[in-house]
Protein backbone atom coordinates (compact mmCIF):
# COMPACT_ATOMS: atom_id res chain seq x y z
CA UNK A 1 0.00 0.00 0.00
CA UNK A 2 1.15 3.78 -0.90
CA UNK A 3 0.85 6.38 2.13
CA UNK A 4 1.00 10.22 1.16
CA UNK A 5 0.81 13.23 3.07
CA UNK A 6 -0.96 17.06 2.79
CA UNK A 7 2.58 18.22 4.35
CA UNK A 8 5.59 19.66 2.92
CA UNK A 9 8.11 17.16 1.31
CA UNK A 10 10.65 18.37 3.71
CA UNK A 11 9.05 17.44 7.23
CA UNK A 12 8.15 14.18 5.52
CA UNK A 13 11.53 13.01 5.03
CA UNK A 14 12.41 13.85 8.83
CA UNK A 15 10.29 11.06 9.54
CA UNK A 16 11.22 7.57 11.20
CA UNK A 17 10.31 4.97 8.45
CA UNK A 18 9.89 2.10 10.21
CA UNK A 19 7.56 -1.06 10.71
CA UNK A 20 4.98 -0.37 13.76
CA UNK A 21 6.82 3.52 14.00
CA UNK A 22 5.17 6.63 15.06
CA UNK A 23 5.80 10.06 14.13
CA UNK A 24 4.45 13.62 14.50
CA UNK A 25 3.21 16.05 12.50
CA UNK A 26 2.66 19.63 12.80
CA UNK A 27 -1.08 21.24 12.18
CA UNK A 28 -1.45 23.07 9.61
CA UNK A 29 -0.20 26.93 8.01
CA UNK A 30 -3.25 28.60 8.45
CA UNK A 31 -6.82 28.49 9.39
CA UNK A 32 -8.39 24.87 8.87
CA UNK A 33 -5.69 23.62 7.52
CA UNK A 34 -5.07 20.28 8.77
CA UNK A 35 -2.05 18.18 8.12
CA UNK A 36 -3.99 14.85 6.61
CA UNK A 37 -2.60 11.67 6.03
CA UNK A 38 -3.67 9.04 4.30
CA UNK A 39 -3.11 5.82 2.73
CA UNK A 40 -4.41 4.68 -1.06
CA UNK A 41 -6.03 1.51 -1.32
CA UNK A 42 -3.47 -0.83 -3.62
CA UNK A 43 -3.57 -1.01 -7.72
CA UNK A 44 -5.26 -4.49 -9.04
CA UNK A 45 -1.91 -6.09 -10.46
CA UNK A 46 -4.26 -7.64 -13.65
CA UNK A 47 -3.69 -3.83 -15.23
CA UNK A 48 0.13 -4.38 -15.30
CA UNK A 49 0.30 -7.96 -15.60
CA UNK A 50 -2.53 -7.70 -18.64
CA UNK A 51 -0.64 -4.87 -20.49
CA UNK A 52 2.86 -7.02 -20.50
CA UNK A 53 1.17 -10.01 -21.79
CA UNK A 54 -0.13 -7.77 -24.31
CA UNK A 55 3.24 -6.11 -25.27
CA UNK A 56 4.31 -9.61 -25.06
CA UNK A 57 1.88 -10.98 -27.71
CA UNK A 58 2.45 -8.20 -30.26
CA UNK A 59 6.19 -9.05 -29.66
CA UNK A 60 5.68 -12.61 -30.63
CA UNK A 61 3.78 -12.21 -33.67
CA UNK A 62 5.81 -9.48 -35.21
CA UNK A 63 8.71 -11.29 -34.67
CA UNK A 64 7.30 -14.75 -35.56
CA UNK A 65 8.31 -16.01 -32.24
CA UNK A 66 6.05 -18.86 -31.03
CA UNK A 67 4.15 -17.68 -27.88
CA UNK A 68 4.90 -20.27 -25.58
CA UNK A 69 8.13 -18.72 -25.55
CA UNK A 70 7.07 -15.75 -23.77
CA UNK A 71 3.90 -17.28 -22.10
CA UNK A 72 3.80 -20.27 -19.81
CA UNK A 73 1.86 -22.74 -21.60
CA UNK A 74 -0.48 -24.97 -19.67
CA UNK A 75 -0.18 -28.77 -20.47
CA UNK A 76 2.06 -30.14 -21.99
CA UNK A 77 2.18 -29.65 -25.65
CA UNK A 78 3.01 -32.63 -28.04
CA UNK A 79 6.41 -32.77 -29.50
CA UNK A 80 5.09 -32.63 -33.28
CA UNK A 81 2.90 -29.52 -32.22
CA UNK A 82 5.25 -27.99 -30.45
CA UNK A 83 7.91 -28.43 -34.50
CA UNK A 84 4.77 -27.00 -36.06
CA UNK A 85 4.56 -23.96 -33.67
CA UNK A 86 8.53 -23.80 -33.93
CA UNK A 87 8.61 -23.74 -38.01
CA UNK A 88 8.38 -20.22 -38.72
CA UNK A 89 11.19 -19.49 -36.29
CA UNK A 90 13.64 -22.25 -37.57
CA UNK A 91 13.23 -21.18 -40.84
CA UNK A 92 14.38 -17.92 -39.51
CA UNK A 93 17.15 -19.17 -38.01
CA UNK A 94 18.15 -21.26 -40.89
CA UNK A 95 18.32 -18.47 -43.54
CA UNK A 96 20.35 -16.53 -40.91
CA UNK A 97 22.60 -19.47 -40.16
CA UNK A 98 23.24 -19.74 -44.21
CA UNK A 99 23.44 -16.02 -44.23
CA UNK A 100 26.49 -15.74 -41.81
CA UNK A 101 28.37 -19.15 -41.96
CA UNK A 102 30.74 -17.48 -45.10
CA UNK A 103 30.96 -14.92 -42.68
CA UNK A 104 32.45 -17.29 -39.63
CA UNK A 105 34.19 -19.07 -42.18
CA UNK A 106 36.07 -15.85 -43.55
CA UNK A 107 36.31 -14.69 -39.56
CA UNK A 108 38.31 -18.31 -38.49
CA UNK A 109 40.02 -18.44 -42.01
CA UNK A 110 41.56 -14.63 -40.91
CA UNK A 111 42.32 -15.34 -37.41
CA UNK A 112 44.27 -18.91 -38.57
CA UNK A 113 46.30 -16.49 -41.23
CA UNK A 114 47.45 -14.55 -37.70
CA UNK A 115 47.87 -17.40 -35.67
CA UNK A 116 50.18 -18.28 -38.53
CA UNK A 117 48.31 -21.63 -39.70
CA UNK A 118 46.68 -20.75 -43.08
CA UNK A 119 43.54 -23.05 -44.23
CA UNK A 120 41.51 -22.00 -46.89
CA UNK A 121 37.78 -20.85 -46.05
CA UNK A 122 36.63 -23.90 -47.97
CA UNK A 123 38.27 -26.64 -44.99
CA UNK A 124 36.18 -24.61 -41.99
CA UNK A 125 33.06 -25.67 -41.32
CA UNK A 126 30.79 -23.89 -38.30
CA UNK A 127 28.99 -25.60 -36.83
CA UNK A 128 25.47 -24.36 -34.93
CA UNK A 129 23.18 -26.40 -32.88
CA UNK A 130 20.11 -27.99 -34.28
CA UNK A 131 17.83 -24.82 -34.78
CA UNK A 132 14.77 -26.70 -34.47
CA UNK A 133 13.69 -28.32 -30.92
CA UNK A 134 15.01 -32.18 -30.91
CA UNK A 135 12.32 -34.79 -29.38
CA UNK A 136 14.05 -38.08 -28.83
CA UNK A 137 11.52 -40.29 -29.50
CA UNK A 138 10.82 -38.42 -32.94
CA UNK A 139 14.74 -38.35 -33.34
CA UNK A 140 15.17 -42.28 -32.90
CA UNK A 141 11.51 -43.05 -34.86
CA UNK A 142 13.82 -41.32 -37.73
CA UNK A 143 17.32 -42.94 -37.12
CA UNK A 144 15.32 -46.21 -37.09
CA UNK A 145 13.50 -45.45 -40.37
CA UNK A 146 16.78 -44.70 -41.74
CA UNK A 147 18.87 -47.26 -41.00
CA UNK A 148 15.97 -49.45 -42.44
CA UNK A 149 16.50 -47.25 -45.62
CA UNK A 150 20.27 -48.10 -45.69
CA UNK A 151 21.97 -44.82 -44.47
CA UNK A 152 24.29 -46.33 -41.55
CA UNK A 153 23.79 -44.84 -38.60
CA UNK A 154 27.57 -42.96 -38.39
CA UNK A 155 26.42 -40.98 -41.95
CA UNK A 156 23.39 -40.29 -39.84
CA UNK A 157 25.15 -38.78 -36.54
CA UNK A 158 27.76 -36.67 -39.11
CA UNK A 159 24.65 -34.83 -40.82
CA UNK A 160 23.65 -34.35 -37.24
CA UNK A 161 26.71 -32.70 -36.43
CA UNK A 162 28.66 -35.16 -34.00
CA UNK A 163 32.58 -34.57 -34.64
CA UNK A 164 34.68 -37.51 -35.32
CA UNK A 165 35.98 -38.03 -32.00
CA UNK A 166 32.56 -38.87 -31.06
CA UNK A 167 31.84 -40.84 -33.47
CA UNK A 168 35.08 -42.98 -32.61
CA UNK A 169 34.18 -42.98 -29.14
CA UNK A 170 30.50 -44.15 -30.14
CA UNK A 171 32.35 -46.86 -31.96
CA UNK A 172 34.68 -47.59 -29.06
CA UNK A 173 31.73 -47.64 -27.00
CA UNK A 174 29.67 -50.31 -28.78
CA UNK A 175 32.61 -52.54 -29.23
CA UNK A 176 33.26 -52.83 -25.48
CA UNK A 177 29.48 -53.46 -25.28
CA UNK A 178 29.44 -56.02 -27.38
CA UNK A 179 32.54 -57.34 -26.37
CA UNK A 180 30.81 -57.73 -22.50
CA UNK A 181 28.25 -59.20 -24.27
CA UNK A 182 29.91 -61.88 -25.80
CA UNK A 183 29.19 -65.73 -23.68
CA UNK A 184 32.61 -67.25 -23.42
CA UNK A 185 32.56 -70.78 -25.75
CA UNK A 186 32.50 -73.68 -22.87
CA UNK A 187 35.20 -76.34 -25.17
CA UNK A 188 37.78 -72.79 -24.75
CA UNK A 189 37.20 -73.29 -21.36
Amino acid sequence: KQRGSSREVDELEKLKKAPNGLGQLRAGAGIGQDARVGQFATSDPHTYIAAIEHFAAALATITRTPKHIFFKQQGAISGEALLTMESPLTRKVNKRIDRFTPEWRDAFTFLMQLRRHPIKSSDIKPIFQPSATVQPFTQAQTRSMNKSAGIPIVTQLRREGWTQAEINQLTTDVEQEIGALTIPDAANQ
